[in-house]
């Protein structure tokens, strides 16, 4: 499966692509229609440091399209609570 990482407001570096890849990376092994998906990863200028970095995952399977919004105080964890 091929993941399009991409980040606004933030450098996507190869230590979160990597984490990124690793939590989402066997999707396709519970989807075995999916080909890809799309990962973008944003930190917003928030007052509130526990909503600050998002990470939204777009997923087609099948003509359907499942979509995952999480947020977090650090990008990691948003990662991981959209993977779940």
């Amino acid at each position: 499966m091929e993941l399009q990482i991409t980040g606004q407001n933030i450098d996507v570096g190869p230590k979160v692509r990597q984490h990124v890849e690793k939590r989402l990376g066997n999707l396709d092994h519970h989807l075995p229609m999916l080909k890809g998906g799309k990962v973008e990863i944003v930190e917003e200028a928030t007052k509130s440091k526990e909503q600050r970095h998002v990470v939204q995952v777009t997923l087609e399977v099948n003509g359907t399209v499942i979509r995952g919004e999480e947020r977090g105080p650090d990008l990691f964890t948003a990662i991981d609570k959209v993977a779940d």
